[in-house]
């Protein structure tokens, strides 16, 4: 079935966006298949429109992956102790709330308190690789936030937190830049889910990235060495 797919495809880590389709929705499905290596998830039956609208983030998160980027630290789906996650959220509880269960998951916590200081976190050049980021915030709103780091391509995963759960509302922030989003209010164990899952794919970037230096330098190497037999 397609959770024994995807184990498999992570049992032998092939850099493949797995998008599983199933008519189960409750949280313990959603969690088994997060769980089992899928990256995403559509509800039968689903909208034409979301459907396309998570392949186009499926082609982007590949197309990052394929691009040459700045060396991070490499993430599965073991937690690494101290990776470090951003937090964009103006309401103090639900800050509160999602802060706490991230240190206590051992991640280093990048906070902000809006959308401008997310901005400016993320502009850094040791910005973290993953960003969780409300949708309604003063200042910069998460939409925002997502138009702006795509249209530089920076190779961050982007997890939009909303309490907008139309399909309506789904599509807008896919389509904004989001690679994932959680609707308020949202259960612990999902978030920790889809956090593993930006992270995994982040990592596959990572490594992705250090083969293609490697295979570079290989070519570079050959080069010089006809050179100088033709010399």
């Amino acid at each position: 079935d397609g959770l024994e797919i995807c184990r498999r495809v992570r049992e032998v880590n092939r850099a493949v966006y797995l998008i599983l389709l199933t008519a189960r929705g409750s949280k313990e499905n959603v969690l088994e298949g997060l769980g089992a290596g899928a990256d995403d998830y559509v509800i039968k039956p689903f909208d034409s429109r979301e459907l396309h609208a998570r392949i186009l983030v499926g082609l982007r998160v590949m197309a990052l992956q394929s691009a040459p980027s700045e060396p991070s630290r490499s993430a599965g789906l073991d937690t690494a102790p101290k990776t470090r996650i951003l937090v964009a959220e103006d309401d103090a509880v639900s800050r509160e709330f999602i802060c706490t269960r991230l240190e206590k998951w051992r991640y280093e916590v990048i906070v902000t308190q809006n959308g401008t200081e997310a901005m400016t976190a993320l502009r850094k050049k040791d910005a973290p690789s993953l960003a969780i980021l409300d949708w309604m915030m003063p200042g910069m709103d998460g939409l925002e936030i997502c138009r702006r780091v795509r249209e530089v391509n920076r190779a961050v995963y982007l997890i939009l937190l909303t309490a907008r759960g139309s399909k309506e509302n789904v599509l807008e922030g896919l389509g904004a830049g989001a690679d994932d989003y959680l609707i308020k209010p949202f259960d612990s164990r999902e978030l920790h889910a889809r956090i593993l899952v930006g992270l995994r794919v982040m990592g596959l970037q990572a490594a992705l990235a250090d083969r293609v230096k490697e295979l570079e330098a290989a070519v570079a190497e050959i080069r010089e060495h006809k050179l100088n037999l033709m010399l």
